[in-house]
């Protein structure tokens, strides 16, 4: 099965990942957030990373949603240009 990571686990990043984690409950999934001040009902999910590196989240996932405002994406789309592959990664914005 593929590893999902979710780049933003704020409120649109939570609702992805708890409506995932639902259907999908043996799913490896990494969620990213700028920081790690909050708390997860998730947090204890043997299947379920949280982390603030998106380069690990990039390394360790196939399909990648993009769930950051819209004013985000753009820079980093930029900044972790290098560690998208067109080749690995299938890219999902919900903004």
């Amino acid at each position: 099965m593929k590893k999902v990571g979710i780049v933003g686990c704020g409120n649109l990043g939570s609702a992805l990942l708890k409506g995932i984690r639902t259907q999908y409950p043996e799913l490896n999934i990494i969620a990213s957030k700028r920081n790690h001040t909050f708390e997860h009902k998730l947090a204890n999910d043997p299947n379920t990373v949280f982390t603030t590196d998106n380069e690990f989240l990039l390394a360790n996932s196939e399909i990648v949603i993009i769930a950051l405002k819209p004013f985000n994406v753009l820079d980093f789309l930029a900044s972790h240009k290098g560690s998208i592959d067109n080749q690995k990664h299938t890219l999902i914005s919900v903004v």
